[in-house]
């Protein structure tokens, strides 16, 4: 594919991968930033939607920090769904509850990944050794 012109899209997708192939510091840190983008855009649209935990009663409108927060705690834990009341919210968090599942999976997933290479590492036996002898 010589011939093929460069894209923006090639460009990015390139330094993508290149910062995957950095390790598992760098792939939980593009889950991080995954997570904060859902749970931004949860607030963002509890907020400006004015989605409430009780729909009879209009005080209950949730803050931008308030919503966020409720927003990070569905992503981190699947049962706070069962506390929700309202269609609107509960098809949100139930958006936001997937998308946790999946981020925390890939968490879980690349933490073992990277504890079985450093395992394999120190199974090779090439550490520097330490040890003092005594006679």
């Amino acid at each position: 594919m010589p011939n093929q012109a460069i894209t923006w899209r090639d460009k990015l997708r390139y330094r993508f991968e290149n910062t995957l192939s950095k390790g598992t510091i760098a792939i939980i840190g593009w889950l991080a930033l995954a997570s904060t983008v859902v749970v931004v855009i949860a607030a963002a649209l509890l907020t400006l939607f004015k989605i409430r935990q009780d729909p009879s009663d209009p005080s209950s409108t949730y803050s931008l920090i308030e919503a966020a927060w409720q927003g990070a705690m569905h992503a981190i834990d699947a049962g706070n769904l069962a506390g929700d009341s309202g269609w609107a919210l509960r098809v949100l968090m139930l958006v936001v509850t997937v998308a946790g599942i999946f981020l925390v999976s890939i968490l879980i997933g690349t933490i073992t990944s990277g504890m079985e290479a450093k395992l394999d590492e120190l199974r090779k036996g090439r550490s520097r050794v330490l040890e003092k002898t005594t006679r």
